[in-house]
């Protein structure tokens, strides 16, 4: 599907026509890049309610559960399952904070030599784990397949015991429907890498975080600094060759951005001075949260721009230039703002 989204490539394999008869063929077909995509996005959708489909105890356990009450001579088909109906009105309840909590948004999907199988089966066995309306629940697992080790699947199945005998929506959702949120966000983060639609993420940085140590990653990949975050840099700078993408929500403090010279955010600093000290020519050091503890000079080659939603607090240094370049947005909050 990669593919086909990338080039619009694509085999078709058989039809049926509108009296319901099947023909196979085996033909190649290359559609409009657009049309192909809409068609992806389709297929990608279908794949994310099946994963969904496959963190429910009932379809784990192959337990018949039609939500609808269907007239069947004289009985009645319908059986809908507890633990869906309750979801339906409270799945809101659990978010992408609880998976987070569970050990992270994505798994490390490139790290397994099947990762649809990997996404599909650890999420099947840990609804298995918990009854439906009509089948127990089990613990039988097998964490190894094919040369893929599923650890976080072997950590979660040890972790609860033995498995409930009574259907428990609140207890089911606290981990198999969080599997489920962390399963589908990593399909979605997989299909938009392999597709090149974002770079792929070495490092997620969430919650309170103060850094201990720099932080530098040389392979391509990028870093995200998720919606929750607190971020103390703590005398210490992030750098990524890949770009480092910051959530809406997230604090950083101090804020200070090295820009590539194409505009992509390649690093984060304690300092103004460290920042121009690694900006090449048509790189760009941004400012958005600062207070000042010395003066600082922008020499020849280097730009220094002040975002124009930041706050920056002087404290009695100077921002002088030498040869380089000082640029303020308009809107920019300079504590005092007198210039020269």
């Amino acid at each position: 599907m990669f593919d086909f989204f990338n080039t619009g490539d694509c085999y078709i394999t058989g039809y049926a026509d509108l009296q319901g008869a099947k023909y196979s063929t085996y033909e190649h077909v290359n559609l409009n890049i657009e049309v192909a995509r809409l068609w992806a996005y389709e297929i990608l959708g279908r794949v994310c309610h099946l994963l969904a489909d496959a963190g429910v105890p009932a379809h784990a356990h192959n337990d018949p559960h039609p939500s609808l009450s269907i007239p069947m001579a004289d009985d009645e088909l319908g059986d809908p399952d507890s633990y869906e109906q309750h979801m339906v009105d409270h799945c809101y309840n659990w978010t992408y904070e609880n998976a987070l909590d569970a050990g992270g948004i994505f798994f490390d999907i490139f790290s397994y030599d099947g990762p649809l199988r990997f996404l599909f089966y650890t999420s099947n066995q840990i609804a298995d784990f918990f009854p439906s309306d009509d089948v127990n629940g089990n613990n039988n697992v097998e964490y190894s397949y094919d040369g893929d080790y599923y650890a976080e699947l072997e950590e979660i199945i040890n972790s609860l015991g033995e498995p409930p005998t009574t259907v428990n929506p609140s207890q089911i959702a606290d981990v198999a429907f969080v599997y489920t949120i962390r399963a589908t966000a990593t399909l979605l983060y997989w299909f938009a890498v392999e597709t090149g639609q974002i770079p792929r993420i070495n490092q997620i940085l969430s919650g309170d975080t103060t850094l201990t140590d720099d932080i530098e990653v040389s392979d391509g990949s990028a870093i995200l600094v998720s919606t929750d975050a607190i971020l103390n840099l703590n005398g210490h700078r992030i750098i990524s060759d890949g770009g480092i993408v910051i959530s809406d929500g997230a604090v950083i403090d101090p804020d200070i951005r090295l820009l590539s010279s194409n505009g992509m955010l390649i690093g984060l600093y304690p300092d103004v001075v460290s920042a121009l000290g690694d900006a090449l020519p048509g790189q760009v050091v941004e400012l958005r949260k600062l207070d000042f503890g010395r003066d600082v000079y922008v020499t020849s080659g280097k730009m220094l721009r002040v975002w124009s939603g930041a706050s920056i607090n002087l404290n009695g240094h100077v921002v002088k230039s030498t040869g380089g370049t000082i640029i303020v947005e308009f809107g920019a909050d300079i504590n005092p703002d007198i210039r020269l």
